[in-house]
C-alpha cells in the first residue's frame, strides 16, 4: 500500500521537475529501490524519509503532510512555482 510519504515523494520529484534516478543516486538509493519505495513496494522508514528530504533539500515535515495540509499549502506554492516547462525555457536560454 503506498503511504502519504510515498505520495508526497512522488509530488515533491515532478514539482521539483527532477528525475527518480538523479533523487536515488542523491539519496544513496538505486533507482529501483526509490522505485519500490513510491509504488508501495518497499516500507519506507524514518532513515529513508531523513534521506530522501536531504536529497530533495525539503524539510522533512513537508514528506509527512496529509493531503489535507498539503491542499492549504499547495493553492499557495503553486501561485509562486513556475511549472517545469516554464523553468526548461529558464535552462536552455
Amino acid at each position: 500500500m503506498k503511504s502519504i510519504v510515498a505520495d508526497n515523494l512522488s509530488n515533491i520529484i515532478k514539482e521539483k521537475c527532477l528525475k527518480q534516478c538523479t533523487v536515488a543516486e542523491k539519496a544513496g538509493y538505486s533507482k529501483q529501490q526509490l522505485t519500490d519505495m513510491l509504488k508501495g513496494r518497499k516500507r519506507i522508514k524514518e532513515t529513508d524519509i531523513l534521506r530522501l528530504a536531504s536529497a530533495l533539500d525539503v524539510d522533512v515535515s513537508v514528506l509527512l503532510k496529509t493531503e489535507a495540509d498539503s491542499k492549504q499549502s499547495d493553492e499557495a506554492t503553486r501561485k509562486k512555482t513556475p511549472g517545469c516547462a516554464s523553468v526548461r525555457k529558464v535552462v536552455k536560454n
